[in-house]
């Protein structure tokens, strides 16, 4: 069954993600920015809990693939996501020249980012750079994971969990949107120009609620989770 094939691939090499890391992820992203003075960690943070960016891609992320267009009369950002190339040294085995910034293998998107990530994300890549130290900081402070390499992929996972668990017909877009392996994608979001892709984005967002202001389910003894729908 479809539940069962997305569990299985949720889980391989990982544990299940735990409820609430998103919103976690978010909090330590804020919270280590303010005491580096540095935003990159909170943008670093909400590309991943919001967007579901790889770790691994947040370091090539740069505001020449932040792009705009025009959606039903209003301007929209997006990330132009194209998978990594590169050459390496036959000898050393050491990367030479890459373009690209998703991870090899994977297809490319147009990643919808909502107004005021892109707009802080501009501004903040004008005269900064992402580098590795935001996901490996991020990652040591994230206790709601039973992960002890790549908790950022937990952030994915949940993601899909929210879809699976509220809106299983929003996979397939998912598959798209997360870039998994290009086999697997079916070839007509591949055909789809930014505005559509977009606008498909847009709605995905409200209803998986993967916006901060999005509304909150009350659960009844815990607390509620970044991205939870609100009640239907």
């Amino acid at each position: 069954s479809i539940f069962k094939a997305t569990n299985k691939k949720l889980g391989e090499g990982t544990n299940p993600a735990v409820p609430g890391v998103r919103r976690e992820a978010i909090k330590v992203g804020a919270e280590l920015s303010s005491k580096r003075n540095d935003p990159g960690y909170r943008l670093a943070a909400e590309l991943m809990s919001r967007l579901g960016i790889r770790g691994q891609e947040i370091k090539d992320i740069s505001k020449d693939i932040i792009e705009s267009t025009t959606v039903n009369g209003k301007k929209q950002y997006y990330i132009h996501m194209k998978a990594k190339d590169f050459t390496v040294d036959p000898r050393s085995g050491r990367e030479l020249f890459s373009i690209g910034t998703g991870k090899p293998n994977t297809s490319k998107a147009y990643i919808y980012v909502p107004k005021d990530l892109a707009e802080s994300l501009i501004g903040y890549l004008k005269d900064n750079k992402f580098t590795k130290k935001y996901i490996t900081e991020i990652h040591k402070n994230i206790t709601l994971s039973n992960n002890k390499t790549k908790k950022w992929a937990d952030l994915r996972s949940r993601i899909e969990t929210l879809a699976l668990q509220h809106h299983p017909e929003l996979l397939p877009q998912l598959k798209y949107v997360l870039r998994h392996d290009k086999t697997t994608i079916d070839k007509n979001y591949l055909k789809m120009n930014p505005e559509a892709a977009i606008e498909m984005q847009m709605e995905m967002h409200k209803k998986l609620g993967l916006d901060v202001e999005a509304p909150k389910v009350k659960v009844e003894g815990e607390k509620p989770e970044l991205g939870t729908p609100p009640q239907e």
